[in-house]
């Protein structure tokens, strides 16, 4: 089963938990938590937070859109760049801390 990718929760995701790592995370790590997260979503609601494709890696399974989202040259004006910097020495941090309203289901 497909489900749509969902860059606004994908965004509010990361934004959360870089908020809860102190404002800045590593970018191996990111992708990592938020694969964890959409599995248990997964599992307790039936469908997955981000609907991102999943993605075998050396590191372990991540979510190809938030990699895409992270490697992306020249970011774009969307709620990934609104809310979270380029990487910068293998790091992200938020830019605003004023994260969407979690609203969406």
């Amino acid at each position: 089963m497909r489900f749509p990718f969902n860059e606004r929760k994908t965004a509010q995701a990361a934004a959360h938990l870089i908020t809860l790592n102190q404002g800045q995370i590593n970018t191996t790590l990111l992708p990592s938590l938020l694969f964890l997260t959409d599995r248990i979503t997964l599992a307790r609601h039936g469908k997955p937070l981000t609907g991102s494709k999943i993605m075998a890696m050396p590191i372990g399974p991540i979510l190809t859109d938030v990699l895409h989202l992270l490697n992306e040259p020249n970011p774009q004006k969307n709620p990934w760049h609104e809310l979270i910097s380029p990487p910068e020495n293998n790091e992200i941090h938020l830019l605003s801390t004023n994260i969407f309203p979690v609203d969406e289901r």
